[in-house]
């Protein structure tokens, strides 16, 4: 308790430290300008009483002296005489005169009473002054007057005066005090009140308005000074919401961002397991996206992505959120679901939305992705494991065929884990050269003779074997090998067929498969070219063979092919028919070949669909000018059709399976069909 007393003791109150320059401006400038008015109204009532004064007695001395003169005129015989009877007579006619006298008295040169005039009414309260005058006849002194007057009447006059002049000089200072202080008030209070309220203004958070003052220069820069820190503010605010907007929020799409994202579905987990509910997480990556980025531009690239961001909200409910994850990955909460269709609902609406053609540049696309569902709680109890999940799940919709849902089984956490290993291997393949290049010959349906080959890589790994390229071509592609291992192939390809001039095979022609994305790289056709400067194989029989998704890179492959064209250089369209292009497209571009794929190839002798088919496919080819190479050719019946259907050459099983290069030369001395 005492300590507590001592505390409240040590307390000071802020009312008792009040000082004056904690006034307002204004009110400090009143209470100055009060007080000189105070002291100035003072000084001129005590310079206005003293002139009065001196100037009522300087009239009363006149007035005083002017009857003393008369009366020392008047009474000078009497006085001589001493006849004071007619002195009394004398003086007491002349203070009848003027009632402020309160007595007259004259005195001989022997300091003797000659005549006295008292007046009854003096009780001696009153203020007087008294004044004497010396009775003077030609230059003699006879004697002296007294005369006392009553200066109370004067001294009211006075007071009267000195009070009108007061109250005269307070209004007029008071008016020059008003005129001054609303000077003051327009010049100083007006402007610096507007600041405050301004600052305000500034504090709450209004950053819009700026404040005008016209007047004082020390206000004038602070007025700036206010509005450079509201616009220094506004543009602090500004960044703070684009950060912020950054930050929660894509740029390209309009989307959450990933760290958003992250942020929600660390919520939804905790809320869903409150709950007990369960919930979806799709995972989506656009297929083919890096083609078209590379080949019409980033640009082009970020308008697709914008689009498919506007397109991934119409089918989503209220409850569900999209996000775009990074580069051409999305992420989609599907939340309080009741079963797994719940999720497989919302992934078909999105796909079928995706699909819609779009208008890009001067070509139409139409969109693919893969999408990957990881189930809550049933694949995962944690984000990391979901997101885990979900990309198991896309990759195994991107082998599936791509444009399709896939739910995550356990099975592709190995998958994964296999495919990660994969890839660790391919680039220890790539470094060490571990890749070969068998040879599959194309065989003419006219002559019944080898033409040319066609150059497929093969991949033997110590441990896992014989890898299949359909399995670590599209891998490369997607970490960023292809173009190495595409320049190896051909480099390799053309140094073999040159060297096959010394067996008599100089006319055999070598095709090689080159990925798309080579087309998007401006030094392809620079490296085409160092390969043949290189090898010295003649650019006649070299065939460029690309898929039909090359074709929807527009201008850029058009370029190419004219260049490789330049160059003496065929291009074959491969596995035709499996993609989106048309021979409306095709007869615009500088092609030579179209390869028929397998698939149309296998049912031609059983079904007349496929025959009818195929036979459109070689009969448009033809009238267009193209060669039509079939692949997949494995029954004589099947290679009778086509050399109906006027199929200019064959590859396949019937014949040869791709075979090492020493194989060749003995392989096209023994076929002849």
């Amino acid at each position: 308790m005492h300590q507590v007393e001592t505390v409240r003791q040590g307390m000071v109150n802020p009312r008792n430290n009040f000082t004056f320059s904690q006034l307002p401006i204004w009110r400090q400038i009143l209470l100055l300008l009060g007080g000189s008015i105070l002291l100035v109204g003072y000084a001129v009532g005590i310079v206005f009483e003293q002139l009065e004064t001196d100037y009522l007695r300087q009239n009363l001395e006149e007035q005083n002296h002017r009857i003393l003169s008369v009366l020392s005129a008047t009474s000078i015989d009497a006085v001589i005489s001493e006849d004071q009877a007619r002195l009394e007579t004398i003086i007491t006619q002349l203070a009848t005169l003027d009632p402020n006298i309160l007595s007259l008295t004259m005195e001989n040169e022997r300091r003797e009473t000659l005549a006295h005039w008292q007046r009854i009414s003096d009780t001696g309260a009153m203020t007087h002054l008294a004044f004497a005058e010396d009775i003077l006849f030609d230059g003699e002194h006879f004697g002296r007057i007294f005369i006392d007057w009553n200066i109370q009447p004067l001294q009211q006059q006075i007071d009267l005066h000195v009070l009108s002049m007061r109250l005269f000089s307070t209004a007029v200072l008071i008016a020059l005090t008003g005129l001054i202080l609303f000077w003051i008030y327009l010049l100083i209070s007006k402007p610096i009140n507007t600041l405050n309220k301004r600052l305000h203004m500034i504090a709450q958070g209004d950053l819009t308005s700026e404040v005008h003052i016209s007047s004082g220069k020390e206000l004038i820069r602070l007025a700036d000074s206010v509005n450079t820190l509201s616009r220094i503010l506004r543009i602090n605010e500004s960044r703070k919401k684009e950060i912020r907007q950054l930050a929660f929020f894509d740029k390209t799409t309009g989307l959450a961002s990933r760290a958003h994202f992250l942020q929600r579905f660390s919520d939804t987990l905790k809320a869903a397991t409150r709950r007990d509910e369960q919930l979806a997480l799709i995972f989506l990556d656009l297929d083919g996206f890096k083609d078209i980025n590379d080949s019409m531009g980033h640009e082009t690239g970020d308008q697709l992505l914008a689009i498919i961001g506007q397109r991934l909200e119409k089918p989503l409910r209220d409850v569900d959120f999209a996000a775009r994850f990074g580069g051409d990955e999305f992420c989609i909460i599907v939340d309080n679901i009741t079963d797994e269709f719940d999720a497989a609902e919302v992934a078909n609406r999105c796909l079928k939305e995706i699909h819609q053609p779009v208008e890009l540049g001067t070509q139409t696309v139409r969109p693919m992705a893969s999408l990957g569902i990881a189930l809550f709680p049933k694949d995962g109890s944690d984000m990391q494991q979901l997101l885990k999940a979900a990309d198991s799940a896309m990759y195994a919709a991107k082998e599936a065929g791509k444009h399709r849902y896939a739910f995550y089984i356990p099975e592709l956490t190995t998958q994964a884990s296999q495919r990660l290993a994969l890839e660790q291997q391919l680039r220890v393949a790539v470094d060490n050269n571990d890749f070969t290049l068998h040879y599959q010959p194309q065989i003419s349906l006219s002559s019944g003779k080898v033409t040319g080959v066609e150059a497929l890589i093969r991949w033997h790994h110590a441990e896992l074997g014989d890898i299949p390229p359909s399995e670590f071509i599209n891998l490369a592609e997607r970490i960023g090998l292809i173009q190495e291992i595409g320049e190896w192939v051909l480099e390799t390809a053309c140094r073999q067929a040159a060297s096959w001039h010394h067996d008599a095979l100089d006319q055999l022609q070598v095709a090689v498969n080159i990925s798309a994305i080579h087309f998007t790289d401006l030094d392809f056709v620079n490296m085409v070219t160092r390969v043949l400067n290189t090898t010295g194989i003649d650019p006649k029989r070299l065939e460029i063979e690309v898929t039909e998704s090359v074709i929807q890179l527009g201008d850029n492959y058009s370029i190419t092919c004219q260049q490789l064209d330049a160059l003496g250089i065929k291009v074959a369209v491969d596995d035709f028919g499996t993609g989106y292009s048309s021979l409306a497209v095709l007869k615009q571009l500088p092609i030579d070949t179209l390869k028929v794929d397998r698939l149309f190839i296998k049912d031609l002798q059983h079904e007349a669909k496929s025959t009818v088919l195929v036979g459109t496919i070689i009969g448009m080819a033809q009238a267009l000018g193209y060669k039509v190479v079939a692949e997949g050719a494995e029954t004589l019946e099947q290679i009778q059709i086509l050399r109906g259907l006027g199929c200019h050459q064959v590859q396949g099983y019937y014949f040869s399976p791709p075979v090492p290069a020493d194989q060749i030369p003995s392989l096209v001395s023994k076929v002849h069909f």
